[in-house]
């Protein structure tokens, strides 16, 4: 559809929809844990056997854990993040050339980790997971490793003049069904972050709205922090298309390119109409 790409990103929801167990309710008999686990072993079976030497960085999603909208229970983290782990990396040979040893690491904290596409261009991805005002698998240990990890990811890459595309599934803010997606903590401290570091952030990559959107916002009326001044633009963020059909969407496919002064251009996006 698009030819060669030069990494392939996958904001989440790699397993299908009412998979995971309800949020607050049982899987006594890991009957929805298994049934994640294997659409997550078929998804990127798939991406090993048409794009075997392609980059290919996912995240979490909201459907891709044991319980619908929440971060993975404690007493499945080992497990589970270590089959992400085999899954997004062990298996697909494209990303034989990244940090393997440091993904791994935070991997097995959080499936989060630092992904460097180019020698200027570096992905992170998040796991909002843990950030999720839905979710009731809290684990503020983790979530306050993720704030961390990501805060001297950016540092880093403003002092080496690197670029940071961020990318995650349920996104901070205010989304197409919901008013505040994340708790009021992350929210502010995402804004916070993003606003300081507007200069590092080439752009933000999300998920969850099954539709194409593309949204800035002024630095100024953010959240409840101080309107800087002077005021700049911020926030350059582009909402994905699900590539499953989902309440009337049609799937699609997005492409952009990155010009020689690290700037998104090009976006393209095909829909397979369905409905």
């Amino acid at each position: 559809m698009f030819g060669d790409v030069d990494f392939i990103l996958v904001p989440g929801d790699s397993v299908a929809h009412r998979v995971a167990a309800p949020n607050g309710g049982s899987d006594p008999d890991n009957l929805n844990y298994d049934a994640v686990k294997a659409n997550l072993e078929a998804t990127f079976a798939k991406f090993k056997q048409y794009f075997p030497n392609t980059m290919v960085l996912p995240t979490i999603g909201n459907n891709d854990g044991r319980f619908k909208d929440s971060a993975i229970p404690e007493e499945n983290k080992a497990d589970y993040d270590s089959l992400i782990y085999e899954l997004w990396f062990t298996n697909l040979a494209g990303n034989s050339g990244l940090d393997l040893e440091s993904i791994q690491t935070t991997v097995a904290d959080g499936a989060y980790y630092r992904a460097d596409v180019t020698d200027n261009i570096t992905v992170l991805s998040l796991n909002s997971m843990y950030f999720d005002a839905k979710n009731q698998q809290l684990q503020p240990t983790v979530a306050s490793n993720i704030m961390s990890f990501v805060e001297a990811q950016l540092e880093l890459a403003k002092n080496e003049s690197r670029k940071v595309i961020i990318m995650d599934h349920v996104y901070a803010g205010s989304s197409n069904d919901t008013p505040v997606p994340w708790f009021e903590n992350y929210n502010e401290w995402y804004f916070t972050t993003l606003r300081n570091y507007a200069d590092t952030i080439l752009i933000e990559i999300f998920g969850h709205d099954h539709i194409a959107d593309l949204r800035s916002h002024s630095s100024s009326g953010v959240w409840n922090l101080t309107d800087p001044s002077p005021e700049f633009n911020f926030h350059n963020m582009f909402v994905a298309p699900g590539i499953t059909p989902y309440d009337g969407t049609n799937p699609g496919v997005s492409k952009f390119e990155i010009s020689e002064d690290l700037q998104p251009m090009n976006l393209h996006i095909e829909f397979l109409y369905l409905f």
